[in-house]
């Protein structure tokens, strides 16, 4: 609800989510073999999407990765659309 936010502005899309590193890794405790982000990774690049917990673990706030995905289609489709007027 806009009503309940301040400071609105468009958000600096400053580097493609193409840059992020997925890994493959097992987690140490269950040794479940898995697929994702590192967190410290991830927060070189986009610090916003980065939680620390009580114990100072880091973790990933991967509702957010959504929004990043949504202006990565943007510019795809921009990027098509330019080409489509080239062609």
């Amino acid at each position: 609800d806009a009503r309940l936010k301040i400071n609105i502005k468009d958000f600096n899309y400053h580097d493609s989510i193409l840059n992020i590193p997925v890994r493959e890794y097992d987690w140490k405790e269950s040794g479940e073999h898995t697929i994702g982000f590192i967190a410290q990774e991830l927060q070189e690049i986009y610090p916003e999407l980065v939680g620390e917990d009580e114990d100072g673990k880091l973790y990933i706030k991967e509702t957010k990765l959504i929004y990043l995905l949504i202006e990565e289609v943007k510019a795809l489709k921009k990027e098509i659309e330019e080409l489509k007027k080239e062609g």
